[in-house]
């Protein structure tokens, strides 16, 4: 199976412990929109 690349911003908010930080990637509005 083949890992489809992801954007930074969602890389971050799955790597990032607290929502905050992938607040301050360069799309946030693609971690986290809903929110």
């Amino acid at each position: 199976m083949q890992q489809i690349p992801a954007p930074p911003a969602v890389v971050v908010y799955v790597t990032a412990p607290e929502p905050k930080m992938a607040a301050s990637s360069p799309l946030p509005t693609l971690s986290l929109p809903s929110l």
